[in-house]
């Protein structure tokens, strides 16, 4: 996968606000993405989707199971409730994101691009072996996705 140098950095940034649970830094990052025009959203989208599947099937060495899943979202929406997502509607967008579908097509789009920031910085920082660093993870996945096959 090509990761452009232009949009990684804004995903990162909404990664960033997303783990430090911050709704401002989040708008602002995602403001930013908006301000540059809808091909830079949706690359974004779509790089941020790559991530969060590889730190959902690393985590889990695979597809998590039905159960794994509804484990995960009651988490998720216990640990990110300042992000203010049901737990349906986690658990749609986490099996979607299991089962390599597009979120778009299970959720309203505006619902996908904030929780697919704020899923994937929980993914990123919620699962960590000890003494390591959300953004490190991501540069291990990062180098992952733009070493293999397009």
């Amino acid at each position: 996968m090509q990761v452009d140098a232009q949009v990684e950095p804004l995903v990162r940034a909404a990664l960033g606000a997303a783990v430090d649970k911050d709704p401002g830094k989040s708008e602002d990052a995602l403001r930013a993405m908006v301000d540059r025009g809808d091909a830079v959203v949706r690359q974004g989208l779509n790089l941020a989707l790559a991530i969060g599947l590889a730190a959902l099937f690393d985590i889990h060495n695979g597809r998590p199971s039905d159960e794994e899943l509804q484990d995960l979202a009651e988490s998720f929406t216990e640990m990110e409730s300042w992000a203010e997502f049901d737990h349906d509607t986690s658990l749609t967008f986490l099996t979607a994101l299991a089962d390599q579908r597009s979120p778009e097509n299970v959720l309203p789009p505006e619902t996908v691009t904030r929780l697919v920031f704020v899923v994937t910085a929980w993914l990123l920082a919620g699962f960590l072996q000890e003494d390591e660093h959300w953004y490190e993870y991501l540069d291990k996945i990062l180098d992952t996705l733009e070493s293999a096959p397009a």
